[in-house]
């Protein structure tokens, strides 16, 4: 009996991964790379995978990551980051895997979206946190200004897109796509400074691919909650 191979599969989800692994691991072993560096690059690549399939398993598996990325940036001194990934990330990220395991579909979960009013708070709030960030925190790090200023923006977004995905919204890859853009600018400013550092931009890479990747499967995702309410509604109304 023949087996049918998904060949579209294959090139989107596996083939990305081995090139990243293997790129990752290159690097690793050429510039002597910490252990706690690579690992979590690697589990990303899965985790990745898992949230562009809107599996709410990555959430599990991203909560417990976060400590390893945690430990990585501090060696950097990405001190936002480092706060990002360990009192924000990882407890979030962990209630988010519970919370859509309340509202379960398969090993997703129904999506909604967040409306013009959401998305104004939303858009606000990004720019105030920025802002506050700014004035309040920054004397304290050191460092060129661009990666700084990079660093309290992800901090802020990220935040914001912790707190998105937690509450199952279907915007939610959209401002992880305008993320994983910053991120990648910020690892080229790192790298050309420490070229050891080159596994996170092969990471912030594959990231800005899964992203994009995840804008279009979660919308298919929101696409099929939605039928399955319409027809929950009007039987309630008979």
């Amino acid at each position: 009996m023949k087996r049918n191979i998904n060949h579209k599969k294959i090139w989107l989800e596996w083939v990305p991964i081995g090139i990243c692994a293997v790129a990752i691991l290159t690097c690793a072993f050429v510039f002597k790379q910490k252990w706690y560096k690579v690992l979590p690059t690697l589990n990303t690549l899965v985790i990745l995978l898992l949230s562009a399939r809107v599996d709410r398993r990555s959430f599990l598996i991203g909560g417990l990551n976060a400590a390893f990325y945690g430990i990585g940036f501090f060696t950097e001194g990405l001190y936002f980051s480092v706060i990002n990934c360990l009192l924000v990330s990882m407890p979030l990220q962990l209630f988010s895997f519970f919370n859509w395991k309340k509202h379960a579909d398969g090993n997703s979960a129904k999506l909604r979206t967040l409306g013009w009013r959401g998305e104004a708070v939303v858009i606000s709030s990004t720019v105030v946190g920025c802002q506050l960030c700014y004035w309040l925190l920054l004397p304290f790090f050191e460092g060129g200004q661009q990666q700084v200023m990079l660093d309290i923006f992800l901090f802020v977004i990220g935040l914001v897109i912790t707190v998105l995905a937690l509450l199952r919204y279907v915007e939610t890859p959209y401002y992880n796509l305008i993320s994983a853009i910053a991120n990648v600018v910020m690892w080229v400013s790192i790298c050309t400074g420490n070229i050891a550092n080159i596994n996170y931009l092969i990471m912030a890479a594959y990231s800005l691919f899964r992203v994009a990747q995840s804008a279009i499967t979660w919308t298919k995702q929101y696409k099929k909650s939605q039928k399955e309410e319409v027809p929950k509604e009007t039987f309630e109304r008979t």
